[in-house]
């Protein structure tokens, strides 16, 4: 055992120092485990294949003019159509202002005529002189008849408007979502906001340019089927009814959504009619929302819809050229390039200037046909949006 390890040692000095000698001026060392452990790891680390390094994310693209153009179409597009289907919805609204009126005798009661309101009160002394019906009760039976009727009319609808306007709303909100995420989000950061009888101003978090013409590309999707319908009748009350029949169906829905938003206990606060039907105890807290929500609708419809009405006829006299020898005038005289170049700038300042001081009158009177039902209802909410818009 002796020799053997005596051989083993002399085989590794001999080992070590042939190393040396090989190796001018190497140090005579012996190999340590540490020594061999780091040259495996050494080794194995040179076999691995190099790691790719961590590559920053790509920059968000630009926002380019061919996809800017598609937005602006499908912006367009989607206010045009969802307009245009909702203009049976609107109209149906609105009557039933007229419709509610003469059934529950609203339309004597509020006359200007003395005579119809004179045999109003006469008929109504004359029940109660001769025993028939007492005023307290007549006046009983007036609230009755009118929840009654409020009932109905809240519960009908012409066939086929409802499936439209709800069609025309899908196709809008299915052409608006296939606009480009750049596209929405400058959209969002450039949507004006505000109530301009309260001093609220604000252009948006982050507006643009693009992102106001993408806006504009709605107010131009409504107002395009008021021009055609003008333009191809060469009426202008033709454009008006349908630019008011537009407001009008716009008018309801905004005021439905609204009120759908109101807890029952928001509504025993802010709408005497309805805390009225509840307390009453004759029907359902259900039946008197919806009751609340079509009057609603009915009154923002039939104020905003006669707002459009008058405003489009005006855009389409403009558009007529009934105004042209107003536009003249204050253009100028002149034949050429100049001279046209005046008056497409007045028409342009007219233009721009009733249509905005009709959006921001449209969305006055929608908002106070909702406030005679619901108190809570600010008036001029989204006025600053509807007057730069």
């Amino acid at each position: 055992m002796d020799s053997i390890e005596a051989f083993l040692s002399g085989g590794a000095t001999r080992s070590t120092a042939t190393r040396a000698a090989a190796i001018p001026d190497a140090p005579v060392e012996a190999t340590s485990a540490n020594d061999a452990g780091d040259s495996i790891a050494a080794f194995l680390s040179s076999a691995q294949p190099p790691q790719p390094e961590p590559q920053a994310e790509p920059e968000s693209k630009e926002y380019g003019a061919g996809t800017f153009a598609s937005d602006f179409g499908k912006k367009a597009a989607g206010s045009m159509v969802g307009g245009t289907l909702a203009i049976p919805k609107g109209a149906e609204d609105a009557a039933k202002v007229g419709a509610r009126r003469a059934l529950t005798g609203d339309l004597i009661d509020k006359s200007n005529v003395p005579s119809l309101k004179l045999f109003k009160l006469g008929t109504m002394y004359l029940q109660d002189a001769l025993g028939i019906r007492s005023l307290k009760e007549q006046f009983q039976d007036k609230k009755d008849v009118g929840i009654a009727v409020d009932k109905a009319l809240s519960s009908v609808s012409i066939p086929g408007t409802d499936a439209l306007n709800n069609y025309g709303r899908k196709v809008q909100r299915d052409i608006e979502e296939s606009i480009s995420a750049e596209g929405k989000q400058r959209l969002k950061d450039s949507t004006p906001e505000g109530n301009i009888f309260k001093g609220e101003m604000s252009f948006g978090e982050n507006p643009t340019v693009s992102g106001y013409a993408l806006q504009a590309a709605g107010v131009f999707g409504s107002l395009a089927p008021v021009i055609i319908s003008t333009v191809v009748t060469k009426n202008p009350n033709v454009g008006a009814a349908v630019g008011g029949g537009m407001a009008a169906g716009e008018g309801g829905q905004s005021a439905r959504e609204y009120v759908a938003k109101l807890s029952h206990e928001q509504l025993m606060e802010a709408s005497p009619y309805y805390r009225e039907m509840i307390n009453d105890g004759k029907i359902s807290q259900d039946e008197a929302k919806s009751i609340i929500t079509d009057r609603a609708a009915s009154s923002a419809a039939a104020l905003q819809g006669m707002v459009a009405f008058f405003g489009d006829r005006v855009t389409g006299k403009l558009v007529t050229g009934a105004y042209d020898d107003i536009i003249r005038k204050a253009a100028g005289s002149g034949t050429g390039a100049a001279a046209r170049a005046r008056r497409g700038a007045v028409v342009g300042t007219v233009a721009a200037g009733e249509e905005a001081l009709q959006e921001t009158t449209e969305g006055v009177a929608a908002d106070l046909g909702v406030k005679s039902e619901v108190s809570s209802k600010e008036v001029g909410e989204d006025s600053f949006g509807n007057l730069v818009l």
